[in-house]
């Protein structure tokens, strides 16, 4: 395909600066809005009307109408005074002009069902959003069939998701690479033990048979403290409370060897923070 074709393609899906696709774009609006109608009005027919005709003849209904005709044009006013995305003038991070294909989803969705809490309220937006998982895990690589998800409100929640995940992946996969250690005495490889995977975690469980209590003190929210070892090859371990007689936390930087205290929220949301971050702000010496 030419550049010029591909130009011509993508100039389909967007409104333009200069809202060049407006007849179009309202005409589809407008038909999403018809479909809309159309199917309220089809659905149990032989219920009475809650706002029949005389209802929307009197004059507190129209007040009122009137009311929020004037808060829709006010807000509309108002929104002009934002910084305009859309235009190729401006480039910013993390906003732009929105595509045609996501406006009207999102208004179809909005009008039928914008939340999808449980299967039971969400028959077809549920498998939409199973068809649409599949399609980003084929796109980076993952196996469509095997893949599973769900839609977030928006960036930061799935942000705080994937690093809650992570903290559960991790939590574990560590709490088994410390059990072994504190076991065998031999030296805890903290990288390794967080990249082991599944697979490898309950296979290392089931042969070394460790118990729930064993595991559990090992895990976030328990303080974890660091002590410098002096045998040779043994750069540091990380111990339950009392093991070095601090009952304090440290977060491990495995490639530059360095350990902090930490006083940052996305720590805590991992479960690595400290209680009291102000009193541990000094920055430890490499090791």
């Amino acid at each position: 395909m030419s550049a010029e074709a591909k130009a011509y393609r993508e100039s389909a899906y967007f409104l333009g600066p200069k809202s060049e696709n407006a007849s179009w774009f309202r005409s589809e609006f407008q038909a999403v809005l018809d479909q809309w109608f159309d199917w309220r009005r089809s659905l149990f027919g032989e219920d009475p009307s809650p706002i029949p005709d005389a209802v929307r003849l009197q004059p507190e209904f129209l007040a009122e109408r009137e009311i929020i005709a004037q808060k829709v044009r006010e807000l509309g006013d108002l929104m002009t005074g934002e910084v305009p995305k859309y235009t190729p003038r401006y480039i910013g991070h993390m906003v732009s002009e929105l595509s045609i294909p996501a406006m009207l989803g999102h208004f179809v969705t909005l009008l039928h069902n914008p939340n999808n809490t449980s299967r039971d309220v969400a028959r077809v937006s549920g498998v939409v959003e199973d068809e649409a998982i599949a399609m980003l895990a084929a796109m980076i690589g993952f196996n469509p069939d095997l893949a599973q998800g769900h839609f977030t409100s928006g960036g930061t929640l799935a942000n705080f998701e994937s690093i809650w995940r992570a903290r559960y992946r991790m939590d574990h996969f560590l709490a088994l690479g410390l059990c072994m250690a504190e076991r065998t005495g031999e030296r805890f490889e903290p990288v390794a033990a967080a990249h082991m995977g599944w697979a490898r975690f309950h296979e290392l469980s089931a042969l070394n048979d460790f118990s729930d209590a064993e595991m559990r003190q090992f895990r976030a929210g328990q303080p974890l403290c660091y002590r410098r070892e002096d045998r040779p090859g043994v750069r540091g371990k990380l111990g339950r409370p009392g093991f070095a007689g601090t009952g304090q936390q440290a977060f491990f930087l495995a490639e530059s060897r360095q350990c902090f205290w930490p006083g940052r929220r996305g720590l805590l949301v991992c479960g690595a923070g400290c209680p009291r971050p102000a009193e541990h702000s000094s920055l430890a010496s490499r090791y």
